[in-house]
């Protein structure tokens, strides 16, 4: 059961990885972008961006993967991973895997190594190590060249090539499925109009095999001068874009957000010492939860402050206001506290100063040291905005049904013996909401026997009965449904609600095995072999606050 909770607590991606489908035939091997040459033309303006997988990409994502890199280490369970696993799992003790996992603890992790990858030729050699320090200081100090050639003989001695061949079909199929979703997108265009259009660049998309949730966006300089910016998607091998609209969103989100830094980055980083001020002050405001994703310095904290700014206003403006508030809350939940505002900032610049923002960094730089005004040193409280994973941490008060069946009783202890001295129990009465300020509730019973979750269910618009469960406008019929879902404390909005219920409190006991944290709500019916899932979501938000009904 221990194990249960914390999943329900951390676990964003708790479910079962997607079956991998089979190969598609192919007549000869797929050219991965790391055989073409430094120096190819650049892609044509207005043409669609070139998706594909990488070679280079891969060597460095499986160096990286045996070295153990955290990063390198979230693709999930399947069938492509564990052939990587079988396949160079016997080289773990490699010179290019023990320089790699040395190095790694030194810094040159997360982005650093797919730098150096894109800026390597057909033959793995770096033909320009000044180009790629200017882009990425971490690789300052290194011995490349020593470095690279352990890398060429973990290539041969693994027989790298052999693989890559042996598994075109499914590197091929892959960047089909996220062309099908990315080619239907200008996305080029949409950045051409607000910053203007570059010269001598191209952009590759690449699917991220071993990369998982991470995403990253180097970028080169050739010898011609051609700009060659990538955006490495953490797509997953067999994982595919979903027909599913939210889930085309989020990997059009990732894309923007990766094209974002090749526009961003340098833009900033010229004008590094008016943003220095206000980027230390607002770093060290925010500097625990950054330093977790790894974004501790502050030029990096301003450059994904902006990037991610840019990509709710593109999912604003192409995919609808929906897409664009369900974006900006993920960014609030990742503490960007500030990403509506500075969307406002963009979204005025498009107006005012389309195809040169650059011409309007002074307003942004302005933006920034007005919010260290703003905050005075002290970073304003947030409203609970979801999902349940952040209500199940800090301190908790488990409020179990005043009257009803003893097995709820029974439950509600054994859940707080679980989650030990961060949680207290209490029994629901009229004035546990005082008794319990300034903690996260866990309400479990049903409207009659709990009068907590009856007022949460008054404030958010919900129905919980004996014939289903409506949601605002949402409704689902059905005898003995149960429903997971969080709200904010009326009297502490920064203060969330979790609410286990069900027209039958019997129903409720054994609910936190049910998979839900990464979501708002979920309705469930409980079955012979556990609960089943019926629905999950999140509400809608609306400048930053939940909107009811539903």
């Amino acid at each position: 059961m221990r194990l249960v909770l914390v999943c329900v607590a951390i676990a964003i991606g708790c479910g079962s990885p997607a079956r991998e489908p089979p190969a598609a035939e192919h007549s000869k091997p797929i050219a991965l972008a790391g055989d073409a040459k430094p120096g190819d033309a650049a892609t044509p303006r207005g043409a669609r961006l070139e998706i594909r997988a990488d070679r280079r990409v891969e060597l460095f994502s499986i160096l990286h993967r045996l070295a153990r890199s955290p990063e390198y280490r979230q693709a999930g369970t399947t069938a492509y991973v564990t052939a990587v696993d079988v396949h160079f799992g016997p080289f773990a003790k490699h010179p290019a895997v023990l320089a790699t996992a040395a190095m790694r603890t030194k810094g040159i992790g997360r982005d650093a190594p797919m730098s150096l990858a894109v800026h390597l030729d057909d033959g793995r050699q770096l033909g320009n190590a000044e180009a790629l320090i200017a882009l990425e200081p971490r690789w300052k100090g290194v011995d490349l060249e020593a470095y690279l050639a352990q890398v060429r003989d973990f290539a041969t001695v693994t027989k790298l090539d052999a693989f890559f061949d042996e598994h075109h079909g499914l590197y091929e199929q892959a960047a089909a499925k996220l062309r099908a979703v990315v080619d239907k997108e200008d996305v080029i265009g949409w950045f051409d109009q607000l910053f203007g259009r570059r010269a001598n660049t191209r952009y590759t998309v690449v699917v991220g095999m071993l990369t998982g949730p991470a995403s990253f966006g180097p970028h080169a300089v050739l010898p011609d001068g051609t700009v060659d910016n990538y955006q490495i998607l953490g797509l997953g091998a067999p994982e595919a874009p979903s027909p599913a609209p939210e889930k085309n969103e989020e990997t059009i989100g990732l894309l923007v957000h990766e094209m974002g830094h090749s526009y961003i980055n340098p833009m900033f980083a010229r004008h590094r010492a008016a943003l220095e001020p206000a980027g230390k002050a607002l770093t060290a405001l925010v500097a625990e939860p950054m330093r977790a994703q790894g974004y501790g310095e502050w030029p990096t904290m301003l450059n994904e402050s902006a990037v991610r700014a840019l990509t709710v206003l593109y999912l604003r403006d192409r995919r609808g206001p929906d897409a664009g508030a369900a974006a900006a809350r993920a960014e609030l939940r990742a503490s960007f506290v500030w990403t509506n505002e500075l969307v406002e900032v963009f979204r005025k610049l498009q107006r005012d100063r389309a195809g040169d923002v650059e011409g309007g960094m002074p307003q942004i730089i302005a933006f920034f040291d007005g919010l260290v005004k703003q905050y005075g040193g002290v970073l304003p409280k947030q409203p609970f905005i979801g999902p349940v994973n952040n209500a199940i941490q800090g301190d908790l008060a488990i409020i179990q049904p005043a009257t009803g069946d003893p097995a709820v009783h029974r439950y509600a202890r054994f859940i707080q013996e679980k989650l030990g001295a961060s949680a207290t129990l209490h029994m629901a009465e009229p004035d546990t909401l005082e008794r319990t300020a300034g903690k996260n509730l866990l309400a479990y019973g049903n409207p009659k026997t709990n009068p907590v979750i009856a007022a949460v269910a008054e404030w958010a618009g919900w129905k919980i009965t004996e014939d289903g469960i409506e949601l605002g406008v949402k409704k689902f019929p059905g005898k003995r449904l149960v429903l997971i879902a969080c709200w904010f404390r009326r009297d502490d909005p920064t203060r969330a609600v979790v609410v286990y219920a069900s027209a039958s409190d019997a129903d409720i006991v054994n609910i936190n095995a049910i998979r839900h944290g990464a979501y708002d709500w979920l309705v469930a019916q409980p079955g012979p072999r556990g609960y089943v899932v019926v629905a999950q979501g999140n509400w809608p938000m609306s400048n930053g606050a939940w909107v009811p009904p539903y």
